[in-house]
């Protein structure tokens, strides 16, 4: 459990370190909408990825 945890640390803060996480125009996102029985976890949405410069994008090879 510990090392799962650890890694999913590393991914969400590679992710953070890679890229500008944007809304896309028209298509908001509601945090109040809640999906499945219990209500735990928030609709899907869609958000924007973009690189954070251009050493990213090569590193990344994107």
């Amino acid at each position: 459990m510990a090392l799962a945890e650890r890694q999913i640390l590393l991914g969400i803060a590679n992710l953070l370190w890679a890229f500008n996480i944007e809304t896309i125009p028209g298509d908001p996102i509601d945090l109040q909408e809640y999906d499945g029985v219990a209500g735990r976890s928030p609709v899907p949405f869609r958000v924007r990825m973009v690189p954070r410069d251009a050493n990213v994008a090569r590193v990344l090879g994107i």
